[in-house]
């Protein structure tokens, strides 16, 4: 379900679930001596107070992290994790001193050794956790 801030007047999507919560929790009562046109505004604070709040957690959780990251960064080096790499690196070495002797095993020998030959292994990953 795609997060839904909903609307000013707290009808719809998130802003309506604060609401409904915020209205069951306080049960609407209003303090002593409140006028009918005061018992009014006081519910339109609270719709207002509840697209607020809702407002403010759909934009947290659907923002741009990627140049900030506010949750999780993953992070692997030969440093942190050697063996890991080492059994990457002892991949890549397979298919660079792979010697076959059908021709589609030929083709792709020279697909790979091209490709790994342009393209260095990693030696390190970096990634942000949503």
């Amino acid at each position: 379900m795609p997060l839904n801030t909903g609307d000013q007047q707290a009808t719809s999507g998130l802003a309506k679930a604060i609401y409904d919560v915020m209205d069951s929790l306080l049960l609407l009562k209003p303090p002593p001596n409140t006028k009918p046109d005061d018992l009014a505004k006081l519910v339109q604070s609270r719709q207002a107070l509840s697209f607020a709040i809702a407002s403010g957690v759909v934009a947290e959780l659907t923002g741009d992290h990627s140049v900030t990251p506010d949750f999780a960064e993953s992070y692997s080096s030969a440093a942190q994790d050697a063996n890991f790499w080492s059994w990457f690196g002892g991949f890549i070495a397979v298919f660079k001193t792979w010697a076959s002797t059908t021709s589609d095993g030929v083709a792709l020998q020279t697909a790979l050794n091209q490709f790994l030959t342009s393209n260095q292994a990693p030696t390190e990953l970096k990634g942000i956790v949503r």
